[in-house]
């Protein structure tokens, strides 16, 4: 957090923005490897997620209705969180609009799906807001024009 607040306020706006982008590859990029890097076979065999709802630290009353949904939506859960997290933080670097948006979309759907599910504090917001680095100004609605 330390770190995204000197990003944002210290540096100039264009090496601050590239430098949140960074940040938020480093982050979703690692949060992928290190499930794959852990030596846990759950998360190559796509089958993390079946004991992951009632094992996590403060899980909440959704994660239940998670934990109970078939084991085949758990497998391509696991997928596109992979997905997600290793191989959409490359398209970061590309300047094409729609790659940016799309980019920018998934992580958000992802992070959100995980704060429905359950409950990591500030971590998942301050990764949403990261986010928002992914989009330039035309990308938001003008509500004057």
């Amino acid at each position: 957090m330390l770190e995204a607040g000197f990003f944002a306020v210290i540096l100039s706006r264009l090496l601050g923005m590239f430098l949140i982008r960074w940040l938020l590859f480093r982050l979703m990029f690692a949060s992928g490897v290190v499930k794959l890097t852990s030596g846990c076979p759950s998360w190559w065999g796509l089958e993390a997620l079946h004991w992951h709802y009632q094992s996590e630290c403060i899980p909440n009353p959704v994660a239940w209705f998670a934990h109970w949904l078939p084991g085949w939506f758990h497998k391509f859960s696991v997928a596109c969180t992979l997905l997600i997290e290793i191989i959409l933080p490359l398209l970061f670097v590309f300047s094409h609009r729609t790659i940016r948006v799309f980019s920018f979309y998934a992580q958000v759907f992802l992070q959100l799906l995980i704060i429905a599910t359950g409950n990591f504090n500030f971590f998942n917001m301050l990764t949403i807001v990261l986010c928002y680095s992914l989009l330039k100004d035309e990308d938001f609605p003008n509500p004057f024009s």
